[in-house]
């Protein structure tokens, strides 16, 4: 199954509704909070947490920024390859606008925020290459 790029909003009925599909929801390295995407996905055994901030909070050292470039592209990094390996097998629900709302990474940390989106572009054209192999065999 594929990656499946969204430009609509999960839902928990879907979330609940496929439980041998994953969906994925901006979240922070803490792992807890109920804001945002995180009120309908958290606690859901098919859920693919991806992190975009520090903390569940508004405080300022709570967001991303460039400054920490490389520690957030590591923590990405091992989300990113938990999607990466589950779209071999099932199909994985990327929301394109994860890390853009609560998380600000667009205006907080555009460098982090288009490493982002540049890695699951490429996750993205890997499961579309496995899932054309798959068809051929």
């Amino acid at each position: 199954m594929p990656l499946i790029l969204r430009n609509d909003i999960i839902t928990l009925e879907e979330i609940q509704s496929k439980r041998k599909e994953f969906f994925c929801f901006g979240d922070n390295v803490q792992r807890w909070g109920m804001g945002g995407m995180a009120r309908i996905c958290r606690g859901e055994p098919n859920i693919i947490g991806i992190v975009t901030k520090w903390a569940p909070d508004r405080a300022p050292n709570s967001y991303f920024d460039d400054a920490t470039i490389l520690a957030q592209v590591s923590l990405i990094e091992e989300d990113l390859i938990r999607v990466a390996l589950l779209s071999i097998q099932e199909a994985v629900h990327y929301p394109i606008g994860i890390g853009s709302g609560l998380a600000e990474m667009p205006t907080r940390a555009p460098l982090t925020w288009a490493y982002l989106q540049t890695r699951i572009n490429q996750i993205k054209e890997f499961s579309d290459i496995i899932e054309r192999k798959k068809a051929v065999l």
